[in-house]
């Protein structure tokens, strides 16, 4: 059982598969529970179109303006991946994300999605598998790291354009792969998920 905690805090993950692109992760913290009616129960960001996402995330900006939610973001980048594994860069990344709210862990319970897990300070924590689709704050936090890390893949689309970042974003696709075997890597790509593909 939790403790009782003042705030709420989501916390997902998104592009743990994809070929190229980082990891994104989303801390989400509520801090007025009244802002979580007017989002869907089940906020799993795979459940809806782009364009809905992209109308959830504006309320959600909104909302962080008004002071009723806060969140951030943070990335594993691919050059962390390839050298120290998925699991570990994508806890460094978590926990730099925690960081960036500045949140006292005797005031916050942590919902978790999956395999993730918070640095042992937060103690009041708890991971729940399908998480994202069973816990609104979990599904919230998964809209914005989907909605963010779209928005950098189609950044990144631009400097490497052969790719079709804009459309896979990253994940491993025959666009992509024939792209790869065809143009090489990029700096974005992570070695280390294409070495069967190279071989």
């Amino acid at each position: 059982m939790f403790r009782k905690a003042k705030f709420e805090v989501g916390v997902d993950e998104v592009g743990r598969g994809p070929l190229a692109g980082p990891i994104a992760l989303c801390a989400l913290i509520i801090k007025n529970k009244k802002v979580l009616t007017q989002f869907p129960k089940n906020c799993d960001s795979k459940h809806f179109s782009a364009k809905k996402r992209n109308e959830l995330y504006k309320t959600l900006v909104e909302e962080k303006k008004r002071q009723n939610i806060d969140f951030a973001v943070s990335y594993a980048q691919p050059k962390y991946i390839d050298r120290w594994g998925i699991e570990k860069a994508t806890r460094t990344a978590l926990s730099a994300n925690l960081r960036k709210l500045t949140l006292d862990p005797k005031k916050v319970e942590i919902l978790l999605d999956g395999r993730l897990r918070a640095p042992d300070e937060y103690s009041n924590q708890k991971t729940f598998i399908k998480g994202d689709a069973r816990i609104q704050t979990i599904g919230l936090a998964s809209i914005v790291a989907k909605v963010e890390r779209d928005k950098k893949m189609t950044g990144l689309a631009k400097i490497y354009p052969q790719y079709g970042f804009e459309k896979n974003m990253g994940y491993g696709t025959k666009y992509h792969v024939d792209a790869v075997r065809k143009y090489g890597l990029t700096p974005i790509h992570r070695l280390s998920f294409l070495k069967n593909i190279l071989a």
